[in-house]
């Protein structure tokens, strides 16, 4: 078995270091709900769920576990792939407050075969999809760096050859603001959210942007 410190730097030279700044090797496994489209409501900060306002304490862009990352249920499961969670409903920005942010907060949790990312080199990709156009928006997360650490350039390796890596992994968490990293209007609507990475899908989580009242 390769030491810790040799995957998290063949982790590095394969997605780049923004993505990979703080790999762990783990196990994971969930079930997502099956979940279906609502009618948008008018909402008020008294109409969000106590789990809607936990993802306000989201610290977006760092690899570390949060309140509302998805559950890990520990060592025992062959699991690899990406799992997320988000808010089901989000507020538009105040278009008259200065300084007002368009937020949409989303939380993964990853474990990915090394040798299916070295088949598969690339960044995470969000895909976000309208329910009511079908319009598809799409953006990588790894081309807005915002921690000034994370602009280190990875230390040269070999060629990796997969087949050497196949019952190896490496995990990490996941902290964005779709928002940042997707152009989506300024409007109401309904969409899904899921990320791709590495030949893996994550489930896909439904997300409501309502108006301010």
């Amino acid at each position: 078995m390769r030491s810790r410190s040799r995957l998290l730097a063949i982790a590095v030279s394969v997605f780049g270091w923004s993505v990979i700044a703080s790999c762990h090797a783990s196990s994971h496994q969930s079930n997502s709900p099956v979940t279906h489209p609502v009618t948008l409501p008018t909402l008020t900060e008294e109409k969000m769920t106590d789990d809607d306002k936990l993802f306000k304490q989201v610290p977006f862009d760092k690899n570390e576990k949060t309140v509302c990352s998805p559950e890990d249920p520990g060592p025992g499961f062959d699991w690899r792939g990406v799992l997320v969670r988000a808010p089901s409903k989000v507020v538009l920005p105040d278009k008259n407050a200065p300084g007002s942010t368009f937020i949409i907060p989303l939380c993964g949790i990853y474990t990915i075969n090394l040798a299916k990312a070295i088949r598969n080199p690339g960044l995470q990709v969000l895909i976000v999809t309208d329910d009511s156009t079908g319009k598809i928006y799409q953006g990588k997360i790894g081309d807005r760096d915002r921690d000034p650490d994370l602009l280190i350039p990875p230390p040269p390796t070999p060629r990796l050859r997969a087949e050497d890596y196949e019952h190896q992994a490496f995990g990490g968490y996941l902290n964005v603001n779709v928002a940042s990293y997707v152009a989506l209007p300024l409007q109401p609507a309904r969409y899904r959210v899921k990320v791709e990475w590495s030949g893996y899908e994550s489930n896909e989580v439904r997300i409501a942007v309502v108006q301010r009242p």
